[in-house]
C-alpha cells in the first residue's frame, strides 16, 4: 500500500533561499510516501532519500515493499530541482524523517539506503551523526549540524551509488577549457 506522508518542521535559516519550496516562510515541509503493509509491525524501516529527486517510482523502492519490507522513499526540501541545493540541509531534512521514524511511526530499527546520489548523501550523514563537525556550508553559509542532534541509523545499504555529487561534477568538466567565460577557447 503507498501511503502518503507530509512532514513540516520549524526552519531558522540564517541566509534566505529564493528558490524551492522552503522559501522564507519559517518552515520546511517535505513530501513522503510509504511503500507497506497496512497492519504489518512498525520493526524495520527501509529510506530511499536522493538529495534532489523522489524515488518512489523506482522498481527497488517497490521490489523490496513487494517482498514485505517497510519502505519510505523521502524527498528533500530540494525535490527535483538541485539548483540551489545545499547538501548540509539535506541532511538535516534526512534527519526529520528518521526523527520521524522513530517517534510518530513507530520503527524500531531505520536502515538508510543509498541510491545513486544518496550514496553520498547517506555516508554523510552517517558521517556527521557519528563525529559532527561541520557548522557552516562550503559557501561559508551557517548550517550547524554540530548541534543538530542527528538521530542515528542501524545501518547503511549501497545501490549504484557513485563517490558524490562533487566527483562527478569534477568528471564532467572539460581540462582542455581556458575560460570558463568562453568556453570554445581551448589548449588543444
Amino acid at each position: 500500500q503507498r501511503i502518503p506522508k507530509i512532514l513540516s518542521f520549524p526552519d531558522d535559516a540564517k541566509v534566505a533561499e529564493t528558490y524551492g519550496f522552503a522559501g522564507t516562510s519559517g518552515k520546511v515541509h517535505l513530501e513522503g510516501q510509504f511503500l507497506r503493509r497496512p497492519d504489518g509491525p512498525r520493526r524495520v524501516l527501509y529510506i530511499f532519500m536522493h538529495p534532489a529527486t523522489t524515488l518512489q517510482l523506482m522498481p527497488m523502492p517497490s521490489a523490496l515493499a513487494d517482498c514485505g519490507l517497510d519502505v519510505l522513499c523521502a524527498a528533500s526540501r530540494y525535490p527535483k530541482n538541485d539548483s540551489n541545493l545545499i547538501m548540509e540541509k539535506v541532511v538535516l531534512d534526512m534527519a526529520a524523517w528518521v526523527r520521524d521514524a522513530r517517534e510518530n511511526e513507530g520503527y524500531e530499527k531505520v536502515v538508510l539506503v543509498g541510491w545513486s546520489g544518496g550514496g553520498s548523501l547517506s555516508l554523510f550523514y552517517g558521517a556527521q551523526h557519528e563525529s559532527p563537525t561541520v557548522r557552516t556550508t562550503p559557501a561559508g553559509d551557517p548550517v550547524d549540524l554540530t548541534a543538530a542532534k542527528l538521530p542515528p541509523v542501524d545501518g547503511i545499504i549501497f545501490i549504484a551509488a557513485h563517490l558524490s555529487r562533487a566527483e562527478t561534477l569534477t568528471e564532467w568538466l572539460d581540462p582542455s577549457v581556458i575560460d570558463e567565460a568562453d568556453p570554445d577557447r581551448r589548449d588543444k
